[in-house]
């Protein structure tokens, strides 16, 4: 058995990522200026989401999105799911939300981590959306769209980012007193084929 385990900030999405390196598949090595790519501190402050420079630590280097088909015949319909070695994790997922980072399941990546008390979750899905009950209640934050306006307290200003997202705005009309930055936890049990092993 795998255990998949996803942890997301509002800013940041963390996700597993394929075994390769970018030197096994002939990719240029150099890391991004201004970012942490490959880096691996001994020991990770736990504060990292709040950075953008820190955003790819541990991570591997953007690529080509691929997938890996057993047959020409199979290439030719394209689509990853018409290859045996694609497995799809969209489904139920077990899920904890809560309403700033501090209050996070911080090792709830651990394979004895009891969350059975979760609720369940559809992926993919918007947990703010899943979140509205019957009566009008919201469960998971209030859904917010905006494609332009930041919705953390600012200031139009250089750098001004480097004050953090969690400064308590001035304005208690902002969603963000009361939401201050969401985090959802995913974690999904899954068998890989056996007719995998060694690839």
């Amino acid at each position: 058995m795998k255990h998949l385990f996803i942890s997301t900030v509002l800013l940041l999405t963390a996700t597993w990522t394929a075994a390769q390196t970018p030197t096994e598949v002939g990719l240029q090595t150099s890391p991004l200026e201004g970012f942490a790519y490959q880096s691996n501190p001994a020991a990770p402050s736990g504060s990292e989401w709040e950075s953008p420079e820190a955003l790819a630590l541990n991570k591997l280097q953007p690529r080509a999105y691929a997938f890996s088909f057993p047959s020409v015949e199979t290439a030719t319909r394209v689509l990853p799911e018409n290859s045996s070695y694609w497995q799809s994790l969209d489904g139920t997922w077990k899920f904890h939300w809560c309403r700033q980072p501090s209050e996070r399941p911080v090792t709830f990546f651990q394979t004895d981590y009891d969350v059975a008390s979760w609720d369940d979750i559809a992926v993919p899905g918007c947990w703010n959306v899943q979140g509205i009950q019957k009566d009008g209640s919201l469960k998971y934050g209030v859904p917010i769209y905006t494609n332009q306006k930041v919705i953390f307290q600012h200031q139009v200003a250089v750098d001004d980012w480097r004050g953090g997202v969690m400064r308590k705005p001035t304005n208690q009309q902002w969603t963000v007193n009361e939401y201050p930055n969401e985090v959802g936890s995913y974690r999904r049990t899954f068998a890989i084929p056996t007719a995998w092993k060694g690839r």
